[in-house]
């Protein structure tokens, strides 16, 4: 079982890298905008960034993200990690592949991984159990958001993570 874990995250992991969203949308850019706006200018305004989204919101006279928080200040010691290693600092493509592929497509894979254990935990053939994983992973919505800066990929991993460790099996297994 330990090698079908290791080629099911092979294959989306690559998947996953190789199949990088090439154009950001104003949803993922006005999220990003704060992280580089922290690490960059250290404000929470966007001021800087206003000009990349319509996703915004003006205040006494300053611009603000108008998406919830979290994944952008998640995402600020990385960038700040990844500024500080020579990384462009201003907006770029690079950074946003990898800030999308910690934050979005290594939740998924981390999910996968535990989905896979959990259905194997219920006596679910292994065949089926890998048409279930490779069937979420790769043919519904968990797709493309794997692929952007969006925090629903790490929500899932968290839920499924907290139904997992309340229903498994084996009280001290993780």
């Amino acid at each position: 079982m330990v090698q079908n874990d290791k080629i099911i995250f092979f294959i989306l992991f690559f998947s996953y890298l190789l199949f990088f969203q090439p154009v950001s949308d104003d949803n993922e850019r006005s999220r990003l905008a704060l992280t580089y706006s922290i690490v960059n200018h250290r404000t929470f305004n966007i001021d800087n960034y206003e000009q990349v989204t319509i996703d915004k919101a003006f205040y006494n006279g300053h611009f603000f993200t108008d998406k919830a928080p979290g994944i952008s200040l998640l995402a600020v010691p990385v960038y700040a990690l990844l500024k500080f290693t020579g990384f462009p600092s201003a907006p770029s493509p690079i950074n946003r592949q990898i800030l999308s592929f910690i934050f979005s497509a290594l939740p998924t894979l981390i999910l996968v991984l535990y989905l896979f254990k959990f259905l194997s935990q219920l006596n679910i053939d292994e065949t089926k159990a890998k048409i279930v994983v490779l069937g979420y992973s790769l043919a519904t919505i968990a797709y493309p958001f794997s692929l952007v800066f969006y925090p629903y990929q790490l929500v899932s991993l968290l839920t499924f993570l907290s139904f997992y460790f309340t229903f498994r099996k084996e009280k001290y297994f993780l």
